[in-house]
């Protein structure tokens, strides 16, 4: 942990004990100030001032006045003082929250303006020089493709069942992100490690075949587009899951209008991205050199949108434990 980390996670850490442990002590404290005051009031205004028209027993207002100062008065004042304090810290409270929201949706911005960006050509006939581009979110229909394309052929290829089901869709999604090429052989190797390298090897002979058979590319890289795509999302999802100002119910909503922002296709590439090598960092988080569940996933509902039977071959649904769009709108009225 670098000198910066350790400085945030101690502002962090005070701001947590401040408002997870002192803001309701205050509060505590301050109603149990005012209602004993009252009790004070209550029992010593009982006290018979007036003893005759126009007159008043002087010893027992002099009593009362003296306790009203010395005791109500004091405890009254003590309440307004936390008072005092307590409005600051939901001020500030609040004006972080604000901060937060703004910079949010500053990366809902960055996002769409991201997305709106993308200019790709389809994998399906490299080998032509004039081609009409696909922009946009039209892209995430081909990543799709592509990853079932490769799916197909890790399925072909792995006829002994060296892998597990899991294990097939983590290499198709490696396989579209960083690519298989001649021209890659060093860095990919180095990505693919965990995988048999005989299948590896065959499926790079897939690919020539395809590519000279078709024209089309399955094994073509597209991390340049995809790696900042989804580090923009996973920063803007964890940059509300790490607030310390924010409910669970207002990080929900907040989260909710990203997640609405993303397109069936969308949701399919990134179902097959968390099911990757890179979805650990969406279900787990990191703390003191070890991995804790924390699946953001399932938290913030991350597919409830994606419709049922919408990614071939796969039932998502009886991965991850998310309260469904479609199951809703089918529900009885």
């Amino acid at each position: 942990m670098t000198v910066i980390e350790k400085i945030t996670y101690e502002r962090h850490k005070t701001a947590r004990i401040v408002i997870r442990l002192i803001l309701p002590a205050l509060i505590f404290i301050c109603t149990l100030c005012i209602l004993f005051g009252l009790y004070l009031f209550v029992i010593n205004i009982d006290r018979q001032f007036v003893i005759g028209p126009w007159q008043v027993d002087e010893v027992a207002a002099v009593v009362f006045s003296s306790i009203f100062q010395g005791y109500i008065g004091t405890i009254f004042g003590i309440a307004g003082t936390l008072l005092i304090v307590l409005t600051f810290i939901y001020q500030v409270i609040s004006n972080k929250k604000n901060q937060q929201e703004a910079t949010f949706f500053k990366l809902i911005d960055y996002h769409r303006d991201n997305v709106n960006s993308i200019s790709i050509k389809s994998y399906r006939d490299y080998r032509k020089k004039e081609y009409e581009a696909i922009q946009g979110k039209r892209a995430f229909v081909t990543y799709k493709l592509q990853i079932y394309d490769c799916l197909a052929v890790v399925k072909e290829l792995d006829k002994k069942q060296q892998l597990t089901e899991e294990q097939i869709r983590d290499l198709a999604y490696m396989i579209i992100y960083y690519g298989i090429d001649k021209d890659w052989k060093e860095f990919t190797e180095k990505q693919f490690d965990r995988f048999p390298e005989k299948l590896i090897n065959d499926f790079e002979k897939k690919r020539v075949d395809a590519f000279n058979r078709y024209g089309k590319n399955i094994g073509r890289t597209n991390q340049t587009i995809l790696s900042s795509y989804y580090r923009n999302m996973y920063n803007a999802i964890k940059y509300i899951d790490e607030s310390i100002y924010l409910s669970s119910k207002e990080k929900y909503q907040l989260i909710k209008l990203f997640r609405a922002q993303l397109s069936n296709s969308e949701l399919a590439v990134f179902f097959f991205n968390i099911e990757s090598f890179f979805g650990k960092k969406w279900k787990y988080i990191q703390k003191d050199n070890k991995w804790i569940k924390h699946n953001m996933i399932e938290r913030y509902q991350l597919l409830k949108n994606l419709p049922s039977g919408y990614i071939r071959g796969f039932d998502h649904k009886h991965i991850y434990e998310n309260e469904y769009e479609d199951d809703e709108l089918n529900t009885d009225i």
